[in-house]
């Protein structure tokens, strides 16, 4: 292992605990879901507010919004083929629908979590603030189409993982 080109590197970034279970980022330590170029600042600011000023294995949000290969790559092939819709899957301590508010899609994205809450039960929650720096903020700006991010938890019941993929093809088929 420590005859890997990245062993030194990643070994900074996480000191000597060895510890990678709570690694959330790229290679050079940049977290993806906040290098896109959706309100990009407040993920700069609050990595400065954690003091983190270069890569780590989570809350760096790259030298600047599309910095990274990976990100830049997805929006290149956006930008060639827009998305009708955007959906983004989370980790999360509960269930939620989070509907991307941009100006351009609030509309579309409030309805569409409406529709999908209409069929889940699954509470709609605003929280912009998300959307910083994500995928889903960004495309929603850049191409007016709907976005919702679900948050999941862990342990969700099979009724609702049944009744969550019927309402994401709901949403997409809108």
């Amino acid at each position: 292992m420590q005859d890997n080109p990245f062993y030194g590197r990643v070994q900074k970034m996480i000191g000597s605990s060895g510890d990678l279970s709570e690694w959330n980022a790229n290679i050079r330590g940049t977290q993806l879901d906040g290098n896109f170029n959706y309100k990009w600042i407040d993920c700069k600011l609050r990595e400065r507010n954690m003091r983190i000023f270069s890569g780590s294995p989570s809350g760096y949000f790259g030298e600047y919004p599309e910095s990274e290969l990976e990100t830049s790559s997805v929006c290149s092939y956006c930008r060639k083929s827009p998305p009708d819709t955007v959906i983004e899957f989370r980790n999360g301590n509960k269930t939620e629908i989070i509907p991307c508010v941009s100006e351009k899609s609030a509309e579309k994205s409030m309805r569409a979590s409406k529709l999908i809450y209409g069929y889940t039960g699954i509470n709609v929650v605003e929280n912009e603030s998300v959307f910083s720096g994500s995928f889903s903020g960004w495309a929603a700006s850049e191409f007016s189409c709907p976005s919702v991010i679900f948050n999941i938890e862990k342990n969700l019941s099979e009724q609702l993982k049944k009744s969550l993929k019927s309402a994401v093809l709901l949403f997409c088929a809108q």
